[in-house]
């Protein structure tokens, strides 16, 4: 049975740059190993995945629509102030089927309050990371593979 989509009147279409956590932590430390989802139409991360779990990075747009308060991966994002934020944990945990919650370091309280990466100081540096209207993924040098092609 083919998938149906549905499309929302109004919405945009935002990228999403993706932060490997090498570009801003030192190797070995925690969230080093982390690749940060920034989400072009509120400037802040709005998912997070180890830096092994590349699957993530295939998802190269968000579909919003301010004036329905409507986003299509709402219940994912992690800027739970967002307007359009409809968080819910387990909906989070399927995007890692292969995973466990535990396994990704988060908080005992998550989905309860905000995050240290949308909070300051680093709530405001993200929007640095934008890449275009398109986005797309930030590797530090050490984290590209040979023969992976180099877009400058």
């Amino acid at each position: 049975m083919d998938k149906k989509t549905l499309s929302v009147t109004g919405s945009i279409s935002c990228g999403i740059t993706w932060v490997f956590g090498t570009i801003l932590f030192k190797e070995g430390e925690k969230w080093s190993k982390m690749i940060f989802g920034i989400c072009h139409y509120s400037k802040k991360v709005f998912a997070i995945s180890p830096i092994d779990y590349l699957k993530v990075t295939m998802m190269t747009t968000i579909e919003v629509s301010p004036k329905l308060n409507y986003c299509d991966h709402a219940g994912i994002c992690l800027y739970f102030d967002c307007p359009m934020n409809r968080f819910r944990k387990e909906k989070f945990y399927e995007m890692f089927k292969e995973h466990s919650g535990f396994s990704l370091g988060m908080p005992e309280d998550f989905g309860t309050k905000a995050l240290w990466f949308n909070l300051p100081p680093y709530e405001d540096r993200w929007k640095l990371f934008t890449l275009g209207i398109e986005g797309g993924v930030i590797k530090h040098k050490n984290d590209i593979k040979d023969g992976e092609k180099i877009i400058r």
